[in-house]
């Protein structure tokens, strides 16, 4: 006997409701995420794995005391059972393209500022559609600095998971396969600035786009790598056709001091992340088993995030068919106002691209990737024009498996 149509939606209020219960605080994050085993998985699915056990729990209460569920059968509904299955062999067929040798793509990148770099791309793909029967646009998400795909993997599996073809980069700072004197040649080069970083992924998309043989891709970025997408976007040759330039938390619009930065982030951010959880199992745990960077690599990058590199002049010059640039109303790291002022600015002048800024109501630096599915939300409603909000409060957005019922949820 399956459930009918009504019951199905009650059935979703109970466990939104119940799923809506985020543990707060220093609370343990082995007590919240699947027990180790051999299978390697990352802290992050194995988080994601322990939630669609916990749906199942649920889900044998509701079974067993409500009748929302066959009484005789004393089982789940087996649309939410065929869920609850292909999502556990998602996140493992995804944990394997994160580790394994197969979904790496490096390209080969020299020149006399940049030196010579092999810079690492991680390719996530649940689709089976053959290359040539493609038609989907990819997505290239540029993570934080330094980071690399296991640092970045929680918005890079939510992507995966809602369909996308998702390319991570590594940055130079979390590879030994950089130039020894790199942090030197960011400071002659670059100026201390996002400058050789922006040509060094500049430089790896176009060959990339030439080895995937791709016309167009969605790029994205968070904090400097959100800058780092801005700038790519406004080159006067960008490496490739952007379709939507989605930035999230991004610096480079105003100077900060380094020791104000390394507070912002250091301290400020780092304690909002420490006190939640699932934040810290997706924002510390993640990436500790790949490359670390050095104490003065941080520095580096630190240093980096200080300098303001955006005007309106600049802004103006964006390539892109639909550009977003998100900000946090509790961010310790960047500013709405700047960005805003210069975005209108920028506005303001006959021909400018279309950017809009969108304020994360209650979210801070890090909310992008600690709620991926609730951004993912938001951001799928602007980009489909479904809404011209400017802002979204994140409380009302979705959590991970909440999110994922969602769809699984509605009646047919």
């Amino acid at each position: 006997m399956e459930t009918d149509p009504s019951q199905l939606n009650t059935l979703a209020l109970l466990l939104k409701n119940e799923l809506g219960k985020r543990p707060k605080g220093l609370v343990s994050a082995e007590s919240v995420m699947e027990p180790l085993n051999t299978t390697n998985r990352t802290p992050t699915i194995r988080l994601w794995r322990a939630l669609t056990e916990r749906v199942m729990g649920v889900l044998r209460i509701l079974d067993a005391n409500s009748g929302y569920i066959s009484s005789d059968e004393k089982v789940t509904s087996p649309k939410i059972k065929k869920f609850i299955h292909e999502t556990g062999e998602q996140l493992d067929i995804l944990n394997k393209q994160l580790h394994s040798t197969e979904n790496h793509v490096t390209i080969e990148v020299e020149d006399g500022e940049l030196g010579k770099h092999s810079v690492d791309f991680r390719v996530l793909d649940l689709s089976s559609i053959p290359e040539n029967q493609d038609t989907r646009t990819p997505v290239i998400f540029i993570g934080g600095g330094p980071s690399d795909p296991e640092q970045n993997v929680s918005l890079s599996l939510a992507l995966a998971l809602k369909g996308h073809k998702v390319i991570i980069p590594t940055y130079p700072e979390k590879t030994s396969q950089k130039p020894p004197d790199w942090r030197g040649r960011v400071l002659k080069f670059g100026g201390g600035t996002i400058k050789l970083h922006e040509n060094l992924f500049s430089k790896a998309i176009m060959q990339l786009a030439k080895d995937m043989n791709l016309e167009e891709v969605d790029l994205m970025g968070h904090s400097v790598g959100g800058a780092l997408v801005l700038a790519i976007a406004s080159q006067n040759n960008p490496p490739i056709k952007i379709r939507n330039l989605t930035a999230i938390e991004p610096i480079g619009f105003e100077y900060v001091p380094l020791i104000t930065r390394i507070i912002q982030f250091g301290v400020l951010q780092g304690i909002k992340t420490a006190v939640q959880v699932e934040d810290r199992i997706k924002m510390l745990m993640e990436g500790l088993r790949t490359h670390q960077p050095t104490v003065l690599d941080w520095i580096s990058i630190a240093r980096i995030s200080c300098q303001k590199v955006f005007t309106p002049d600049r802004l103006e010059k964006i390539k892109a068919a639909n550009c977003h640039i998100f900000t946090s109303s509790n961010s310790p790291l960047v500013g709405e106002e700047p960005i805003k002022y210069m975005v209108a600015q920028a506005g303001e002048k006959p021909g400018s691209p279309p950017v809009k800024c969108i304020t994360l109501l209650h979210g801070d630096h890090a909310t992008a990737i600690t709620r991926p599915f609730g951004f993912l939300e938001a951001l799928g409603k602007l980009q489909e024009k479904k809404t011209d909000a400017t802002k979204f409060d994140i409380t009302h957005l979705g959590s991970p498996i909440e999110q994922m019922l969602e769809d699984c949820l509605q009646p047919e």
